[in-house]
């Protein structure tokens, strides 16, 4: 029942069998809020970035599409970090920037990774790179959700 009221406190809702005045205070309601939004618009962003690849026939194409999806992801992550930037601690905040700066080279490695494995030496080569990036910023972007926002 306790587990129940911790994570009904922070959705603010009071389970039914717990009185009002036993359930602690949610930390934010707004952190709630923003929770959910950024849950929304990560989901957005996916069925989004998927969409640009639809019409893409030529690798020209497809690596403009591996583009928009990448600017799309990055975007979030970016507005995602200044969020946490303001509600993190300054501590916190300063452990999140020097591992940001660690993730940024290993979506760099893992990109060009898996753009060289997949390409062989191909004209695929940069589409796979940024669609690598794309995908390795959406796991970030998630990473974020998951791992800041539900508990802030």
């Amino acid at each position: 029942v306790e587990e129940a009221a911790e994570e009904a406190a922070k959705i603010n809702v009071v389970p039914p069998t717990e009185p009002a005045a036993q359930v602690e205070e949610p930390v934010s309601q707004t952190t709630t809020s923003l929770f959910t939004q950024y849950e929304q618009k990560l989901s957005v962003t996916a069925a989004s970035a998927e969409r640009v690849y639809d019409n893409a026939m030529t690798t020209i194409e497809m690596e403009e599409a591996a583009q928009q999806a990448f600017s799309m992801w990055d975007a979030l992550l970016n507005e995602m970090y200044g969020v946490l930037k303001n509600e993190l601690s300054a501590a916190e905040f300063e452990a999140l920037r020097a591992d940001q700066r660690e993730w940024i080279a290993e979506r760099d490695d893992y990109a060009t990774y898996q753009a060289t494995e997949q390409a062989n030496g191909g004209s695929a080569y940069t589409m796979l790179y940024i669609d690598a990036q794309a995908q390795y910023t959406a796991q970030r972007c998630s990473d974020f959700l998951y791992d800041f926002m539900v508990s802030l």
